[in-house]
């Protein structure tokens, strides 16, 4: 028998230990799980309208196995004058994103619209500089909500510029009526909190969110968005907006802004412009991985 002293309880746990590791079954290698970023693409010097940039889009992602990302400021209704509409509407399943629509009526069109989506995120609240945007709250002008019934122009043109023409005033002027909205004034924010798991799986490395594909149509305050970005944090592959000449001097500052950071403009008919990466449209292919670089990222 053996006297109960350090020495003998130390054998015993040797003892116990040789005996549990005869019999425990084999333990599996711990193996990550990993996500891939496709950061760019390959060149696309054809990608001038925004149907072709759509189309390059889908094709690269769906090559790498990845769902296209997009991010929409000014969703409305999802559907009218939307055009992005078709593409989603054709195969939901092959893009995550975010949309943001401030005003109710629209916003709980669009949620009934896309119900069916998985890994998208959707803010009922405006994107707007933080002078404008204060205590989470933005001054709003926007149709009264027993007319989203309704489908005309007249629906699209909710705004937070205080000069828009379609603001009711007194007895002249148009019909649209003040409100206070929620709102947020930092991109980051906005992919923290409403950003699915899956929209930031395919997107972000780094820190930086590499996103498809962002759409803005703000009425006349285009200009303010685009200065949200943070370039360095939030790279569009490609950039939609409204070009309008009641931007004011925002209409050449939004042109100023993207060029410096590397993007190519092509005007789209008579109101949107659409700033393509200055990586995309080269004409000659540079090294591999200066065009396509996809990146397999642990997941925490």
């Amino acid at each position: 028998m053996c006297v109960v002293d350090t020495t003998c309880v130390a054998v015993s746990i040797i003892a116990i230990i040789t005996v549990y590791l005869a019999v425990a079954p084999p333990t599996r290698p711990h193996t990550p799980q990993t996500h891939t970023v496709v950061l760019w693409s390959r060149p696309c010097p054809e990608c001038t309208t925004f149907e072709t940039a759509v189309h390059h889009i889908l094709s690269t992602n769906r090559r790498h196995g990845n769902r296209a990302s997009f991010v929409q400021i000014g969703a409305n209704d999802g559907q009218n004058a939307d055009p992005l509409y078709p593409f989603l509407k054709r195969d939901k399943s092959a893009w995550v994103g975010i949309m943001v629509e401030p005003t109710p009526g629209p916003y709980t069109k669009l949620r009934q619209l896309h119900r069916d989506t998985t890994g998208w995120g959707f803010y009922n609240g405006a994107m707007a500089p933080k002078l404008m945007c204060q205590n989470n709250s933005v001054s709003f002008w926007e149709l009264p909500g027993h007319r989203y019934n309704e489908t005309g122009w007249w629906t699209l043109v909710n705004t937070m510029d205080k000069n828009s023409p379609h603001i009711a005033r007194g007895e002249k002027g148009g019909y649209l009526k003040p409100v206070t909205r929620a709102c947020l004034a930092d991109f980051s924010i906005l992919f923290r909190r409403y950003g699915s798991q899956k929209f930031k799986h395919n997107t972000i490395m780094d820190d930086v969110y590499y996103v498809d594909l962002l759409l803005i149509d703000v009425e006349c305050r285009d200009y303010d968005i685009l200065s949200l970005i943070d370039f360095a944090r939030f790279r569009p592959l490609f950039i939609q907006y409204e070009a309008l000449d009641c931007m004011g001097p925002g209409l050449q500052r939004a042109a100023n802004l993207l060029q410096s950071h590397g993007y190519e403009l092509f005007q789209q008919g008579g109101r949107d412009v659409l700033a393509r990466h200055q990586s995309v449209g080269q004409t000659t292919r540079p090294p591999v991985e200066q065009t396509l670089q996809t990146v397999v990222v642990p997941i925490q």
